[in-house]
């Protein structure tokens, strides 16, 4: 990311929560309701034509194991929403440099560095809602939108992780590049090595790109972490 500007957008599959990006997906109504609405996104997609066909199918496969209703069809619909959302790239990062837990947890006990990146950077970037219970895709053709869709699902988050202040920018899955100017800041965790500064120090230098240095600091009466620009 210093060094050459690259940064990695990965794919839902790879994240650490068997939950992320994996919503409730909805049916939910009755047999008259179901029927309707499919016949109507039918009519609007074929015709009337086109509307009379899917009546006919779905009428005869109401209360059988081909009603898109039924568990198991439910279960593989889920499973094609999650490699369809697979297939888009993710870059996750917190709202706050100076969060104790984010140091202890991905920085291996604030031997590592956070890097600060200009959210100009990022066509599409949105903060992560934390909820106690998964995000429900109502999937009938009257139902949640596309965009709704990708909202709940890339965007949603077990309460358990509210610690993580976390936004989410959305691009094509694999690496990507930043601006010049995109990293503003390298900020170095209390235990970070001196081979290891020293290190990123020449890479920030070599690069010729005007990257600010700055260390986490605990405060000396509070619960708090100081950044403190070096």
């Amino acid at each position: 990311m210093i060094e050459h500007g690259e940064i990695y957008f990965s794919s839902s599959f790879e994240f650490n929560d068997p939950f992320d990006c994996r919503p409730v997906v909805s049916l939910d109504c009755s047999d008259e309701e179901f029927m309707r609405s499919c016949i109507e996104s039918a009519r609007a997609k074929h015709g009337d034509r086109g509307a009379v066909l899917m009546e006919s199918h779905i009428r005869s496969a109401l209360g059988t194991s081909e009603d898109l209703r039924h568990p198991n069809n439910l279960s593989r619909l889920e499973a094609m929403m999650a490699e369809r959302i697979a297939e888009d790239g993710v870059f996750c990062a917190a709202e706050r440099p100076d969060n104790i837990l984010m140091w202890s947890h991905y920085a291996e006990n604030f031997s590592g560095v956070c890097l600060e990146i200009d959210t100009s950077e990022f066509e599409y970037l949105e903060e992560v809602t934390y909820c106690a219970e998964r995000p429900v895709i109502n999937l009938l053709p009257s139902g949640d939108t596309n965009e709704v869709q990708v909202d709940k699902t890339l965007f949603s988050k077990s309460i358990v992780w509210n610690y993580e202040e976390e936004w989410r920018a959305m691009y094509r899955k694999g690496v990507s590049n930043l601006s010049e100017n995109g990293i503003t800041r390298l900020i170095f965790g209390q235990n970070c090595a001196q081979p290891v500064r020293e290190i990123l120090t020449n890479y920030v230098k070599n690069s010729g790109k005007p990257i600010r240095f700055a260390e986490v600091r605990p405060d000396s009466r509070l619960y708090r972490l100081n950044i403190v620009d070096l």
